[in-house]
């Protein structure tokens, strides 16, 4: 795969309908299930990875990637040399999202498995997500989780495929103190969300 003019080597799963196949099973026993859509490589982690490509980072700079799936945006965020960690609630995305690191040439990567929920008493001066605001409950949570692991002068890029809710989460992040800002997959900077198309949301400290 080509994004950005570089290539990337992914390994993904044969058949990632057998995940959520699983986990309706194991919900029907009454157990806690994470996310099954982890293990399909979807059209905004490919945005959002051109995104990172094209933009300028510090190089060794501490990333996070959040609900990593199958990693593609902290492999972009690897070659742009930022030093990343994935993270998603299934260890198998994690351990996939590190194999595609170290097949692409990032043997050392770091990964670890949380509940966005429990946030690991770390921070991070970016974090990175694709994909995350398809559900309001969410939303809160994801908010928590950035309150307690995004420092005062870090920037979170969420990459967006201009889902409905996206205007929910906007207004419930500057309702929080975060200052939003939003661009369309060239980078040009948006009004106001918009719906069916690419959008790239910065959040940062501060005043709206």
């Amino acid at each position: 795969m080509t994004i950005a003019g570089r290539e990337f080597d992914l390994l993904l799963p044969a058949d990632p309908d057998m995940f959520l196949e699983q986990l309706e099973e194991r919900a029907a026993q009454g157990e806690a299930t994470p996310d099954p859509y982890w293990a399909r490589l979807w059209p905004c982690a490919i945005e959002l990875a051109a995104s990172i490509l094209d933009a300028s980072w510090t190089r060794g700079e501490a990333a996070l990637e959040i609900g990593c799936g199958v990693g593609l945006a902290g492999l972009a965020g690897l070659h742009r040399g930022l030093n990343v960690t994935f993270s998603d609630l299934e260890a198998t995305a994690v351990a996939l999202a590190r194999e595609n690191a170290q097949r692409n040439g990032f043997p050392d990567s770091q990964g670890v498995s949380f509940d966005w929920h429990e946030p690991p008493r770390l921070t991070y001066p970016i974090i990175l997500a694709s994909d995350v605001l398809y559900d309001l409950k969410l939303h809160d949570v994801l908010l928590s989780l950035l309150d307690a692991m995004l420092p005062g002068t870090g920037i979170c890029w969420i990459g967006d495929p201009g889902r409905v809710h996206a205007e929910r989460f906007v207004q419930s992040a500057r309702a929080r103190g975060f200052a939003v800002s939003l661009h369309d997959a060239r980078g040009n900077e948006l009004r106001k969300p918009h719906t069916g198309r690419f959008q790239r949301l910065v959040l940062t400290r501060g005043d709206s």
